[in-house]
């Protein structure tokens, strides 16, 4: 009398199991860009608030930061904030935006767009140019 009834409750079962597998997989692979972009961010500020580093430099650093997370191609974006006003040499801020499109790794979340931003401060510095 109950043959196949465990292949039937299996197919009413098996969509959402598989839905939830794979939406876990695709939340893993959010947070795992969400993690690279941060990284990319804090070292790209990290190398834009040196003394003479240039746009070039400051990307060169960001998209190699994003190639050691293994993600592809990245489409970054620059603004640099510096002080102004009394004592303009006293401190420097940097504001580095970096923003990547290809997040989804199964096709949920193909219009999804993640950007992570870092600020570095430089503190004053001194006669020859030199962080004091």
């Amino acid at each position: 009398m109950r043959r196949g009834a465990a292949i039937v409750e299996l197919a009413i079962v098996m969509p959402f199991l598989l839905l939830l597998v794979f939406g876990i997989i695709e939340f893993g692979q959010v947070a795992y860009v969400r993690h690279v972009l941060i990284n990319a961010a804090t070292q790209g500020a990290r190398a834009a608030i040196l003394p003479g580093a240039t746009e070039e430099t400051v990307l060169a650093v960001v998209d190699q930061t994003i190639r050691d997370g293994r993600l592809g191609g990245v489409g970054s974006k620059i603004s640099r904030k510096y002080t102004s006003g009394e004592f303009p040499d006293l401190a420097e801020h940097v504001l580095l935006t970096v923003s990547y499109a290809d997040v989804s790794l199964l096709g949920f979340f193909e219009d999804f767009q993640l950007a992570s931003s870092a600020t570095m401060f430089r503190g004053p510095l001194d006669e020859r140019g030199e962080i004091e």
